[in-house]
């Protein structure tokens, strides 16, 4: 019920937003300014949970009346702004995207670079041959991240994919090795793990 309450005050705080406008600028094209300053409004939910405010949740649940007159005036001051507003949150939300995304590439590269991370295998007991061949290879390779295609090349291809994911795992599973996943969730990276540094 709360819901329907908070986007009837978001679209009416749009339409407000958009008549302000049609009144200050009569030859922007009147269906724009409303479609536009609704779209503004309907982006401060959006904002507010990014935010980490409580001003949403309190409408959602109903349990604090002034968070309605909050997200109301919030909303009006968006339609108002329509493309400014708009473009500010696009902006923004790239920005945050492009910033992360530059950190974990810089993090990735930190660590695809480092080079102390040989190990000893003969140390490491209880591991198969094909482990040991895993540990080996990842310890001569110059760098110390590898996706499983750059480990299966550099192990010569003598293992099929389906085994050396089963070892890796087993490995993982041991503490042996560590992995995380790229930014496309789906390639995996392996390390040697590092305690075994």
């Amino acid at each position: 019920m709360y819901v329907l309450y908070t986007a009837l005050i978001i679209l009416v705080a749009g339409i407000c937003g958009g008549t302000l406008n049609q009144l200050q600028d009569s030859e922007q094209e009147p269906r724009k300014s409303f479609l536009t300053s609704i779209l503004a409004s309907s982006l401060v939910p959006l904002v507010l949970y990014v935010g980490d405010s409580q001003v949403l949740e309190h409408c959602l649940k109903g349990t604090q009346e002034s968070a309605f007159f909050a997200l109301f005036g919030m909303s009006v001051i968006a339609a108002i702004y329509g493309d400014r507003f708009i473009s500010s949150v696009s902006d923004k939300w790239l920005a945050d995207q492009l910033d992360e995304q530059k950190k974990i590439t810089q993090s990735l590269t930190d660590a695809m670079l480092a080079t102390e991370h040989t190990l000893d295998v003969s140390k490491v007991s209880g591991l198969s041959k094909e482990e040991q061949d895993i540990l080996s290879a990842m310890s001569a390779s110059p760098i110390k991240f590898l996706s499983l295609t750059t480990l299966q090349n550099n192990l010569g291809h003598d293992q099929k994919l389906s085994d050396l994911r089963k070892n890796l795992q087993n490995l993982e599973d041991e503490g042996v090795v560590s992995s995380l996943v790229g930014h496309d969730h789906k390639e995996r990276f392996f390390i040697i793990g590092k305690e075994l540094q």
